[in-house]
C-alpha cells in the first residue's frame, strides 16, 4: 500500500486505528480453544467487527511462531481472510526483525513478498544494527519498514533515552539517521503513547512521517480522551511553525474558550436545576404552610410569596428536568460533541418559552434571554471555526500529497 493509498484509506474511515491481533489461546472464548482453527475463528470475528472502523491490523508474530508450524498455518488463513475480503486494509507484521543484511533479506521475503505466503504491507524492524539491516526491508515497492523509535516499555530507559555529550537522546539519533535510510513513503516510526511529551520533538525530526502508537488497553473513558490528547500532540505540523509547534493550537485554543463558557454553563445551570426541582417537590408543603400563616411575611414580600404560589408544580420540575438536560448538553459539548449542542439548544428554547405555557405570559427575564442568545452565538461561532480549521488542514494535507507525488 502506497502512501497516498494509505492516506486516502484514513480519510475514508475517518480513523487512525490499528487492531492487534495477538491472540492468546488461553484468553479465548472457551468455545473456540478446542477448535482446529480456533485462532483463525477468533481472529475472523474480530475482523469482521472491526474492518469498517480501522485501518490497520497487526499480527504479533510471537504469539503465533510460539505454536510453531500450526500457529504459522493460523496466521496464513488470517492474512489470506483479510486479503480475500475485498476491502482495503493496511497489514502490520509485529516482528521486530533486524539482522545483517542477507539476514534481513531474508525476513524481508518472508513477511512483504507480494509472492509469499503472508504478503505484509509492513514489518517493524528493531534499528540496532544499522543501516544493512533496515535497508533490505524497503526493497519491495508499496511496503513499509515500521522502525523501532521510542518505545512505552519501562525498559525503554535502558537505552532510547540516554544522552550523548551534546545532551541529545538515543531515540533522536535513530530518527535523525534513519533518514539516510528511508524516506516518508516507505519509513515509519513506532513511538510509545506514554511518552506523549516527547512527540513534538518527535515531529521536529520527521514531520511528515507515519507514526504507529502502541496505546496499551484503552478501555476507560478518561484514557481515551488522554489517547486522543497523545495523538494530537503527535499530528503532523504545517507552516513556518513547523519547527516549535504540534500543528494544533487553533484546536487547543479553542477548546479552553469552549471549557471557560461551559464551565458557566455547569454552575448556572446545575444549581438552578436543584432550586427548581426542591421548589416543584416541596410546593405543596410550603403552600400548605403560608395558607396557615397568612402573616408570616412582610407585605412587600407577600406579593412575590402568593405568585411562586400560583404556578403549577409541574412547571416547578418541568424546568428543573429541562436544566439538567443543560447540564448534559455542557457535558456532551466538553468533548467537542454536536449532540451536546443540540440538547443545550433545545432545552434553553423550551425553557424560554416555559412561562407561556404554564402561566399564560411569554416573559421569563432579559438576562434570561440574553444569556442563551450569547452561549448559542459564541458556541455556533466557535464551531464555525473548528470547521475552517479542519477544512484548513484537508487543504493543507492535499496540497502535501500533491507535492510529494510531483
Amino acid at each position: 500500500m502506497t502512501r497516498k493509498e494509505l492516506i486516502d484509506l484514513i480519510r475514508e474511515r475517518h480513523s487512525f486505528l490499528c487492531v492487534g491481533l495477538d491472540t492468546d489461546p488461553a484468553k479465548m472464548p472457551e468455545h473456540l480453544r478446542n477448535e482446529k482453527d480456533g485462532i483463525f475463528l477468533f481472529n475472523r470475528a474480530i475482523i469482521d467487527a472491526t474492518i469498517d472502523h480501522c485501518v490497520a491490523y497487526k499480527p504479533n508474530l510471537a504469539f503465533y511462531e510460539a505454536l510453531g508450524i500450526e500457529g504459522l498455518r493460523q496466521l496464513k488463513l488470517t492474512m489470506d481472510y483479510i486479503h480475500g475480503m475485498g476491502k482495503a486494509v493496511f497489514t502490520i507484521a509485529d516482528a521486530k526483525r533486524g539482522d545483517i543484511g542477507n539476514t534481513s533479506e531474508r525476513y524481508a521475503k518472508a513477511f512483504l513478498d507480494p509472492k509469499g505466503d503472508f504478503d505484509f504491507d509492513a514489518i517493524t524492524v528493531a534499528p540496532y544494527m544499522g543501516a544493512d539491516s533496515v535497508q533490505p526491508f524497503t526493497v519491495y515497492d508499496g511496503k513499509w519498514v515500521i522502525l523501532l523509535a521510542l518505545t512505552s516499555n519501562k525498559g525503554a530507559f535502558d537505552f532510547q533515552l540516554t544522552e550523548d555529550k551534546n545532551g541529545t537522546p538515543l531515540y533522536q539519533r535513530v530518527l535523525e539517521t534513519s533518514k539516510q535510510w528511508g524516506n516518508e513513503e516507505n519509513m515509519m516510526y513506532v513511538v510509545g503513547a506514554t511518552k506523549a511529551e516527547m512527540l513534538t520533538d518527535v515531529r521536529r525530526i520527521v514531520p511528515g512521517s507515519f507514526l504507529l502508537v502502541p496505546a496499551g488497553q484503552l478501555v476507560t473513558r478518561h484514557q481515551l480522551r488522554l489517547q486522543r490528547h497523545r495523538l494530537r500532540r503527535g499530528r503532523r505540523p504545517r507552516g513556518p511553525e513547523a519547527a516549535t509547534t504540534n500543528g494544533c493550537g487553533a484546536m487547543n485554543n479553542n477548546r479552553v474558550l469552549l471549557h471557560i463558557l461551559l464551565v458557566i454553563t455547569f454552575l448556572s445551570a446545575g444549581l438552578s436545576a436543584l432550586v427548581y426541582i426542591i421548589m416543584g417537590i416541596t410546593l405543596p408543603t410550603v403552600q400548605s404552610y403560608y395558607a396557615a400563616n397568612p402573616g408570616l411575611l412582610p407585605e412587600q414580600f407577600s406579593v412575590y410569596m402568593e405568585r411562586m404560589m400560583d404556578v403549577p408544580q409541574t412547571y416547578y420540575i418541568g424546568c428543573g428536568v429541562l436544566y439538567a438536560v443543560e447540564v448534559l448538553g455542557g457535558a456532551l459539548m466538553w468533548t467537542l460533541r454536536p449532540t451536546g449542542f443540540h440538547c443545550y439548544t433545545l432545552a434553553r428554547l423550551l425553557l424560554l418559552i416555559m412561562p407561556m405555557l404554564f402561566l399564560g405570559r411569554g416573559f421569563v427575564g432579559i438576562g434570561d434571554i440574553m444569556f442563551a442568545a450569547l452561549f448559542i452565538f459564541i458556541y455556533w461561532s466557535l464551531m464555525r471555526q473548528l470547521g475552517a480549521f479542519a477544512k484548513k488542514e484537508e487543504e493543507n494535507n492535499t496540497a502535501t500529497d500533491n507535492t510529494a507525488e510531483e
